[in-house]
């Protein structure tokens, strides 16, 4: 997890691929282009926030709070949405492809529940 100096650090255009930021609180920030592919960002707290053209291919959202965050152009393509709350956020142009969009609370307030496996707790051993 990331720790207070660590959340100082992030500004405009940061690099932090692959980077752990589970439950960090990150409300208000401006990271508008920042490098986040594949960091862990489970349940972060992003409201407000700027990731307008950010790069968070790959990463971990599940469980984030997006709420009226700017995500205008970012590459989410392949990141975990499970859980995250993206009411009233910005999504015009951003890159979803791939994405797991399960439990997800859209920008209008809608569930979606178009990634959900349909049985994700209850995978049977078919090994002998």
């Amino acid at each position: 997890m990331a720790n207070a100096e660590d959340l100082k650090k992030l500004t405009k255009s940061t690099a932090c691929p692959n980077g752990d930021l589970t439950h960090a609180s990150l409300r208000g920030v401006d990271l508008k282009g920042a490098q986040l592919g594949g960091a862990n960002l489970m349940r972060a707290d992003l409201a407000e926030s700027i990731l307008a053209e950010a790069d968070l291919r790959g990463a971990n959202l599940a469980g984030a709070n997006l709420r009226g965050t700017n995500l205008e152009w970012a590459d989410l393509r392949g990141s975990d949405l499970d859980g995250a709350d993206f009411t009233d956020a910005n999504l015009r142009g951003a890159f979803l492809g791939g994405a797991r969009i399960c439990n997800t609370t859209m920008p209008d307030g809608r569930i979606k529940f178009t990634g959900c496996s349909k049985r994700p707790f209850l995978e049977e051993d078919t090994t002998e």
